[in-house]
């Protein structure tokens, strides 16, 4: 069969000349063109690999190729892990051999013979977009046999694709300034959402009237391919977006709100499960609320949350027996979607971190700011019931008086497990801003099923310092002498003490100089503490006493997940939660927990070891005494 349809393909030659999609141009059909449908099917024009191709993405090729109109624009988003990329590469390549079957192509579209056509793969760098992308793509059309024998590159340039004897070119990019003169119909954005300042705030401008470096590139080039290939009012450029969802501030979410309704775009932003074998997913579902710009996302575990979003909606609340049935009679579109059915496969990927659940497995943009927990359940679960170890929760340390932190604390008050080190966290303030102060250790390490160790976190106790009336300040050497008063009258000992600014330059080296582990760290750079911190609470990994102040603080923290920051709003603080975050993060970086983990290896690999000595002598026992029988 392979070898009829070469045969055929080289043996084709129509004399008349044919439109091409419509255009009635001077180009010669050198070769028929086949239908997607043949194309994908038959090994000799997409290759071995496209047997691989899940029966969601063959579809959503033939629905591009074959729609009533001509698709200039495709958005490919959703879930990781699906094959977006790759799709995308066997989209660009049937284009390429649709021209390829017109001699010139470039005379489809009223340009001279020697015009230069291009094809260009975008990534973040060019570096990146040879080496990804482009790479899989010019891989994929080295195993095609009609590449192969019919339409062949020069074999001897590999950086760029060249068809010389039809001046088509393939080449990866990274900027529009890679592609400046050249005629391009079609590119491929890879990644566009990751693009250097894409979805971020800038300064005196809000997240959504921020400029992505992304969405500059695809209107220039996009103009540039408009100016070249349009003809008889019909464009015939082909433009491909690819990237994972993260926010709905972000280009490629950008991109398909615009595109929606448009017959000239094709939006396809499956889920996993709906891509993937769907034999290995759960039929049961549970509903998941993707969030919007004032509610949180959330899984509807009751009517009543359901409820809730009709209300902010202005929807009349329902009687119903489950989620789902809450929500069957919404008709309105932009509502209806972001309740999300989640097979119970994924229900604890879910429960432990609903934003990246969302982004990663549902493939579901979120608000780029949201709160960054709000989860009331996982939090009762850390408290106990211990009382707090101060006879209050926010003192004064001032300049002009002689008390010290260690005053505050009760009388009766004893460390427990004094033997365990101690990490410190001080977020430093002088004046104005208030000071927090807090201690934890590791209770206990446990492991998962892969062995990895897992550090259970507790509390010692947390403090709020606040200034005093100007012109005294908070004197930070009182602050800081709690070090050595649990030393000298609990016998503790530290693991790891961090100061959260530079300004403490001098407090870590008068600690440094008396021996004590001690280093910067702040929590404010990045989300990632803020992040270990709520991943404690969803795996039930930590313990504390409760705390007001650092319960309203942590609540009313504000995460722009676009930036990877945790803030508060200008009349909130975060001194306290910043100080527990910050011990927390001490605790979770100790070396201690990887030498745990090499120490559990090496016995896991003495009793494999010991457990094959016993199993070959029961062996060799069993093998003499079989012996006899025969």
């Amino acid at each position: 069969m392979e070898q009829d349809t070469e045969k055929k393909a080289l043996d084709s030659f129509f004399s008349a000349i044919d439109s091409f999609r419509g255009v009635n141009t001077d180009a010669k059909l050198v070769r028929e063109v086949v239908n997607i449908e043949t194309w994908l099917s038959e090994e000799f024009y997409s290759g071995p690999s496209a047997k691989q191709i899940y029966p969601y993405w063959k579809q959503a090729i033939i629905d591009v190729f074959n729609s009533p109109t001509r698709i200039n624009e495709v958005i490919i988003s959703g879930s990781i892990g699906t094959g977006k990329s790759t799709i995308a590469c066997y989209m660009m390549i049937y284009r390429l051999y649709e021209l390829s079957c017109y001699f010139p192509p470039q005379a489809l579209y009223n340009l001279m013979s020697n015009t230069k056509i291009l094809f260009a793969y975008f990534n973040i760098t060019k570096d990146l977009a040879g080496q990804v992308g482009f790479a899989q793509m010019r891989d994929i059309i080295d195993t095609i046999p009609y590449f192969q024998n019919i339409f062949k590159r020069n074999e001897k340039k590999n950086s760029q694709l060249e068809w010389e004897q039809s001046h088509i070119y393939m080449k990866p990019a990274s900027s529009s300034n890679d592609v400046i003169g050249m005629n391009l119909i079609s590119f491929f954005i890879d990644e566009a959402n990751f693009f250097k300042g894409d979805g971020l705030q800038s300064t005196g401008s809000s997240i959504n009237d921020a400029q992505s470096r992304a969405q500059e590139l695809y209107n220039s080039v996009r103009t540039r391919g408009k100016s070249r290939f349009v003809v008889n009012n019909e464009d015939f450029t082909f433009n491909i977006l690819v990237s994972s969802s993260m926010y709905e501030s972000s280009f490629t979410a950008t991109r398909i709100r615009e595109g929606q309704g448009d017959p000239h775009t094709k939006v396809f932003e499956p889920r996993i499960w709906e891509v993937k074998n769907t034999n290995t997913y759960s039929k049961e579902r549970f509903i998941v609320f993707s969030g919007n710009e004032l509610i949180d996302p959330m899984i509807c575990e009751t009517v009543s949350d359901v409820n809730y979003i009709r209300t902010y909606y202005k929807l009349n609340e329902v009687v119903a027996k489950t989620p789902k049935e809450a929500i069957a009679d919404i008709t309105d579109y932009d509502i209806k979607k972001r309740f999300i059915e989640v097979p119970m496969n994924f229900y604890t990927d879910f429960k432990a971190n609903i934003i990246r659940s969302l982004q990663d497995i549902a493939g579901v943009p979120v608000s780029a700011m949201g709160k960054l927990f709000s989860n009331r359940e996982a939090y009762a679960k850390a408290i106990t019931e211990e009382l707090s170890p101060f006879i209050q929760d926010e003192i004064v340390i001032s300049t002009n008086a002689n008390t010290t932190i260690q005053d505050f604390f009760r009388p009766e008050y004893r460390p427990k497990d004094i033997e365990k080190k101690r990490f410190l966290h001080i977020d430093q303030s002088i004046s104005g801003d208030s000071t927090g102060v807090a201690q934890c250790y590791i209770d206990e390490i446990v492991y998962d099923n892969y062995g990895i160790p897992s550090p259970r976190i507790k509390i010692d106790w947390m403090i709020r310092i606040n200034p005093p009336r100007l012109p005294y300040q908070i004197d930070l050497a009182k602050v800081r002498s709690v070090i050595q008063w649990e030393e000298q009258n609990f016998g503790i000992s530290f693991g790891l003490i961090s100061y959260d600014t530079f300004q403490s330059y001098e407090a870590v080296q008068d600690l440094e100089k008396s021996g004590y582990p001690v280093k910067f760290r702040s929590v404010d750079r990045t989300d990632k503490e803020y992040l270990d911190l709520c991943d404690l609470y969803y795996q039930g990994r930590i313990q504390h006493y409760r705390n007001g102040i650092y319960e309203f603080e942590l609540f009313n923290l504000n995460w722009f997940r676009a930036k990877n920051k945790v803030d508060h709003d200008k009349d909130k603080h975060k001194d306290l939660s910043d100080a527990v975050c910050g011990s927390v993060a001490n605790a979770l970086e100790y070396p201690a927990i990887e030498e745990i983990q090499r120490e559990r290896d090496i016995n896991i690999f003495l009793e494999d070891r010991n457990y094959d000595n016993i199993n070959n002598s029961y062996k060799k026992d069993r093998d003499e005494l079989l012996s006899g029988f025969f």
